[in-house]
């Protein structure tokens, strides 16, 4: 039996590399707190913290979420590059999982999701999740799902400006108005994939086995390198 419906992973690394976020403490505080949020509506929900190597994560998980019990954390030594950082002289960038795999070791949820340490969760986040997962697990009770993928999320306006500076035709594109979100600056706007089922991170985990498409936006993407921070 699981303790949790949903587990939350979240690998931190809150240091300085090229293309990173500014202001990457006050963002972590804010990751969390819109989990907290949601576990306030659904205690069934849990965060697990796992710490990339890093000093700023870890002070602040001990100065403000010790003590929040749905929230669990470790702490991975950091032996491997940042991302971003040349390999070898390469230039390709380089994206560290382990932490994320160790998290996954200790949470205690059902399903495990991701958050980025400086990303933002809507409140109703694990609602839709559990929703899709058990609508569609009830109409198609012999698969057992391995997955579940997002095709619609939330960016920031900016987004609708630069997709019209860009040529060719688009994966995804704008639903509905723009609108305000609580405890964030500017306007936002929920986006869907055209041809969800043929982006390459589908292809990529359909590889793991059944899984499902969730058609509802949840999460805010409030980092873009080049073309907003929030």
């Amino acid at each position: 039996m699981f303790k949790y419906d949903i587990t939350w992973i979240m690998q931190s690394y809150l240091g300085e590399y090229e293309g990173s976020r500014e202001n990457a403490d006050k963002k972590f505080i804010r990751a969390v707190k819109s989990f907290l949020a949601i576990n306030e509506i659904d205690p069934r929900t849990q965060l697990v913290i796992a710490s990339d190597g890093c000093e700023i994560t870890h002070r602040l998980y001990y100065k403000h979420f010790k003590k929040e019990p749905s929230v669990k954390y470790c702490f991975v030594d950091k032996d491997t590059p940042k991302m971003y950082e040349n390999i070898e002289g390469s230039t390709m960038q380089y994206y560290r999982g382990l932490p994320r795999q160790v998290a996954r070791t200790i949470a205690e949820g059902f399903l495990h999701a991701y958050l980025d340490s400086d990303d933002f969760l809507m409140p109703n986040a694990s609602k839709i999740i559990k929703a899709n997962w058990n609508a569609t697990s009830k109409q198609n009770p012999d698969k057992d799902f391995k997955w579940g993928a997002m095709t619609n999320w939330i960016e920031n306006i900016a987004m609708n400006k630069w997709l019209e500076n860009k040529e060719g035709q688009q994966t995804f594109g704008p639903i509905g108005e723009s609108f305000k979100v609580e405890g964030l600056k500017s306007k936002w706007q929920k986006y869907s994939m055209n041809e969800s089922e043929d982006t390459i991170f589908a292809r990529g985990i359909r590889k793991e086995g059944d899984g499902m498409l969730i058609n509802d936006g949840f999460y805010l993407r409030c980092h873009y390198h080049g073309i907003w921070d929030y």
